[in-house]
């Protein structure tokens, strides 16, 4: 497996609060995957990881329509209209501080509609702020990208467990019966893979994914996004000709966080997931599921390998918090650790978490297997780690 990572600096456009930024980010991936000691970056395949770093106070990416200028206008009057006096909770609410996309032969893999968004949510906005983005690619050789059609039964929120790991294992069968036996050497790192990544990824913009730790969040998750984009407020958004569902699904796609979920993997491709947990695919219209939905799923094999403990000198207070690790992965130093956890990983009876570990230095995202004793929970934190040395492109 191979780490490489970037930081660009990314201008707005002046086109209000949300700008178009697609170009820049294909264009950064391109950048990094050129740089690959791989043999063709055009069949690398993976996942990349978009983490603002500066400034964060009150801006957030978002993965939504490229088409019609309107939807990013009328996003800027949903999240003021939602939250109208903190642009902090703007930023939390709208989007999300990073995102993970996956990587097919070479190219983001996105659906035909979807851009990403930089979104400016502070009172000073003028729509043409500078901010610091890292940009971090991993790539492997066995990586695939498994695309298929969902057609969601209703609108709401439907499980997306079964469904996943079929495509995984499909996969997995798919490549362990095309093996020769010439090849030996694929055939043995293989085996030795403990785990890996998966990435549940819904290519619309009026739907979304969210991981969920308890089944019945199913039922209740999009009455309560309803309560705070309903419907209703079609007759006041510009972009409504494509249905009076149409641009509350979008919002409802920012209020989620992303088309994307990470779940990790074991080496017979199985989710790690807990009884209680589920994967959710957000239906947030009436009548487009008929119409079937379009999905993949990332396997990302031998990306993480065992566990270990990672010593943190100064445990943070909060997931927002940064602290100073006296340990790095690339032997460099401390370096500030940006955390995002879950919210399920600050329950002392959930063993499972996520957690993104990003500095100026590195910028990788790392699964976290939690141990949490409700006394000592950081210092019990073992973390998945990328085994594999790593090669970082830094700039």
């Amino acid at each position: 497996m191979e780490c490489r990572s970037k930081v660009i600096n990314v201008r707005q456009r002046g086109e209000g609060r949300c700008s178009l930024v697609t170009d820049e980010v294909v264009s950064a991936v391109g950048d990094v995957l050129s740089k690959s000691s791989s043999e063709s970056s055009s069949s690398s395949s993976g996942l990349a990881l978009f983490f603002l770093l500066d400034p964060v106070e009150g801006a957030s990416l978002s993965l939504n329509e490229n088409s019609d200028p309107s939807v990013r206008s009328d996003l800027s009057k949903a999240a003021l209209k939602v939250c109208p006096t903190d642009p902090m909770l703007r930023r939390l609410t709208f989007g999300s501080r990073s995102l993970v996309i996956p990587i097919n032969s070479g190219r983001l893999s996105v659906g035909t509609w979807q851009g990403f968004y930089l979104c400016d949510w502070r009172e000073t906005a003028d729509g043409a702020a500078s901010f610091t983005i890292s940009v971090t690619v991993l790539t492997n050789p066995s990586a695939a990208v498994i695309q298929s059609t969902f057609q969601p039964p209703s609108r709401g929120f439907h499980s997306m467990r079964s469904i996943a790991s079929s495509l995984l294992l499909k996969n997995q069968s798919k490549s362990s019966s095309s093996s020769s036996p010439s090849s030996s050497t694929s055939s043995t790192a293989t085996s030795e893979v403990n785990d890996g990544l998966a990435c549940v990824m819904v290519r619309h913009c009026s739907a979304s994914m969210a991981f969920l730790e308890d089944n019945r969040a199913l039922c209740d998750l999009e009455r309560a996004l309803s309560l705070l984009v309903p419907d209703k407020w079609s007759k006041w958004f510009e972009h409504n000709y494509e249905g009076w569902d149409d641009m509350p699904g979008h919002a409802k796609n920012a209020l989620i966080g992303g088309p994307c979920v990470l779940v990790p993997i074991t080496s017979d491709s199985h989710l790690v997931l807990s009884d209680m947990e589920d994967v959710g695919f957000g239906e947030h219209r009436d009548d487009w599921g008929r119409y079937g939905r379009s999905m993949s799923v990332t396997r990302l094999p031998g990306s993480f390998r065992g566990s270990d403990m990672i010593p943190m000198t100064t445990p943070p207070a909060t997931a927002s918090t940064s602290s100073t690790s006296s340990t790095s992965t690339t032997g460099g130093g401390g370096f500030k650790w940006g955390m995002e956890f879950s919210a399920s990983s600050f329950n002392p009876k959930v063993s499972n978490g996520f957690v993104r570990l990003c500095g100026p230095n590195l910028s990788c995202f790392v699964v976290a297997q939690a141990g949490l004793n409700g006394q000592t929970m950081w210092k019990s934190l073992s973390l998945i780690h990328i085994s594999e040395p790593t090669r970082l492109l830094r700039s």
